[in-house]
């Protein structure tokens, strides 16, 4: 699943991470977001074939709500306004990346972007039916979930909270678009502090670097093995790039 949340309205880094099991995803955010992309690279690298999956562009008419809007591909339902308080509405214009991103990047960027107010959530689930994209690109393991062994997603977005400060994440879920739910994110959500932050598994968070206002660029990319799976993260990458199984 994929989730928004908010409670507080240099070079391209890169954290690899081990741990248990994640089988859908969520996220969850402050401030503003646009472009969620994911896709599965058909070899062991992303620079061969590889197939998109799911895209939100949030190419919505701006003011309004991002409750309701079922937009972009890869997605079982629409956005969903967890928070109950209709507070994330779509934001003119997507986020620019600039020099936190590969050459050109931001020419390809259509759409608009997503503003989440203090103290409220959106989200919305990835299509993981039988005849959906995630099944037919085998991803699917025999509990109907995201994760099989083997297999190796990406996930890619743009993030700018308006203080580096906490709370703001992108959540990675399961079952559920609430707390309950949540089993990994990107983001600060650590009390007294300004640094990002992986989440995973959940009560653990593994610091990336100093947070900023800045619009940021991460590519996730996870490896489903039959323990552990591994969690490289990718912050502000500058170029198209081969990653190896030791990106750092």
């Amino acid at each position: 699943m994929i989730d928004v949340k908010n409670k507080f309205s240099g070079r391209g880094g890169c954290l690899r991470h081990s741990q248990a099991r994640r089988q859908s995803h969520r996220h969850s955010l402050h401030a503003l977001l646009t472009a969620i992309a994911l896709l599965v690279a058909t070899t062991q690298y992303a620079s061969a074939a590889a197939e998109l999956l799911a895209y939100e562009g949030f190419d919505y008419p701006a003011g309004g709500a991002i409750a309701g809007q079922s937009g972009g591909i890869g997605w079982s339902n629409a956005w969903v306004d967890v928070s109950g308080n209709v507070a994330e509405t779509v934001n003119a214009g997507s986020l620019p990346v600039g020099g936190n991103g590969p050459l050109s990047y931001d020419n390809r960027s259509v759409g608009n972007s997503v503003f989440v107010a203090n103290g409220s959530r959106c989200g919305r689930w990835l299509d993981c039916s039988a005849a959906g994209p995630f099944a037919l690109a085998g991803l699917l393991n025999a509990s109907a979930n995201i994760g099989t062994n083997g297999k190796m997603v990406y996930i890619s977005f743009l993030q700018q909270p308006s203080s580096a400060g906490y709370f703001y994440e992108f959540e990675f879920h399961r079952d559920n678009l609430g707390d309950p739910g949540r089993i990994a994110g990107i983001g600060n959500d650590v009390a007294n502090s300004t640094q990002v932050n992986l989440r995973a598994p959940v009560t653990t968070h593994t610091p990336m670097g100093v947070g900023s206002t800045n619009v940021n660029f991460y590519v996730v990319r996870i490896d489903f093995k039959s323990g552990n799976d591994d969690v490289y993260v990718y912050r502000n990458p500058r170029a198209i790039w081969k990653p190896t199984t030791n990106p750092c």
